[in-house]
Formats: structure tokens, sequence, C-alpha cells
């Protein structure tokens, strides 16, 4: 990350507080993020991590793609990092699913962890405990219409051998 946009990052950062008329103090107490790192953040002297990102975001109600780019809008890519993301709902679950049964069960839960926490910041407890008792309730609904999804992963594993195409990305990755 250039010094130009760690700058802008900072402004944001402070440009945020400064609107909502908190101060530093405040805003760490609020957001149960050190108050001395975020002195660091609004001098560009660091940037925060993930989770400082989330925990202050919410109290300054911004959203992280703000802080880090100056936009709300995601950007479309062509990368493959954002291969998840898709307009299409059904296309999105599935992208999602494969990626989590594609992974080894430790790395699934680090995985399931990281994005359940970033849901969870966004929501109330109240609304978190809604939105996993829907989703609850979605997955029942699915298996009591016979939407088999074993079946349909085991069938899409057969057509993608993916023990070989991880054991491939682990020879790249040890490289």
């Amino acid at each position: 990350m250039t010094a130009r946009q760690k700058k802008q990052i900072a402004e944001r950062l402070r440009s945020a507080r400064e609107k909502l008329e908190i101060t530093q103090t405040a805003l760490a107490k609020q957001s149960k993020v050190g108050r001395s790192a975020i002195v660091h953040y609004e001098n560009a002297q660091a940037i925060p991590g993930g989770m400082e990102l989330i925990k202050l975001c919410k109290v300054l109600d911004i959203t992280p793609n703000y802080i880090l780019s100056g936009t709300e809008q995601f950007r479309t890519s062509q990368e493959p990092e954002t291969a998840l993301l898709s307009d299409d709902m059904v296309t999105m679950f599935f992208r999602v699913a494969m990626c989590l049964t594609s992974l080894s069960p430790e790395i699934r839960e680090s995985v399931s962890s990281l994005l359940m926490t970033l849901v969870k910041q966004k929501m109330s407890n109240k609304d978190y405990a809604d939105f996993i008792a829907m989703t609850d309730n979605i997955a029942q609904d699915m298996n009591e219409a016979g939407l088999d999804f074993e079946k349909i992963f085991d069938q899409m594993d057969n057509d993608i051998d993916l023990d070989k195409l991880n054991k491939r990305l682990e020879k790249k990755t040890k490289k």
C-alpha cells in the first residue's frame, strides 16, 4: 500500500469520526479499538486490520469498502479473488458452497468463523439470532422440498476432481 493510499484511508477515518462529532477516545470506547491504534490510523502510521476496520465502521456508520477505496460501491473485477461476487444469488450461493466444501475442515471452520463474525458485526444480537433461525428454516424447507444438496455436491465432486485440484493447489502454494 502506498503512502498516498494510507493517507487517504486516514483522512476518511478522521472525517467520518469528525462528522459524528465524537472524539478519538469516544470512538475507541464505542468500537473497543485502542485509542492509540486510532491515533496511528488517523495519522496514516498504520492501517486497521480486518476486525478493527469492521468495529470502527460499525460505530462510524460507514462501510469498510468506503474507508479502503473511497466509494460505497464494490468494483466489479475479473480477478479470481472476486469470483464469489455475482448479481445472481444462485450462482453466488453455489460458488460459496463449493469453496467451503473444497476446503479442509480446519480451514472451513476458520473461514466460517470469519464470515459469520463479519455478518454478526452488522446486526444487533436479536437480528443475528433471527438471521440464524431464518437460514436454518430455509435449509429445512429445501430439504423437505427434496433438494438433496449432498447428492448435488457429490455429483459436482465427481465432475470436478476436487482432491486432484486441491493437491495441485497445495503443490503450487509450497513452491
